[in-house]
């Protein structure tokens, strides 16, 4: 099985809780209480938003490249 690894960026919110993002599928938004929660909630996310992709009929996004200080979600 093909695994991928999407690079998601972590941001430490003002009100104190964490949003992560996906620049290569930007669909892919959430937020958590904590940094861990967050990036739990980062693979059900980025799951979902690819799921569409392909009940669309359209090509799943590529991941990029991994930038210094980001996170991976891997996505099977």
């Amino acid at each position: 099985m093909l695994k991928l690894e999407y690079p998601c960026r972590l941001m430490h919110e003002d009100d104190g809780t964490f949003t992560v993002s996906f620049a290569d599928v930007p669909e892919a938004l959430t937020c958590g209480g904590t940094r861990g929660e967050a990036l739990e909630l980062a693979q059900n996310a980025l799951s979902v938003a690819l799921t569409f992709y392909l009940e669309d009929g359209q090509p799943t996004p590529t991941p990029g490249r991994r930038k210094a200080g980001a996170n991976v979600q891997p996505r099977e």
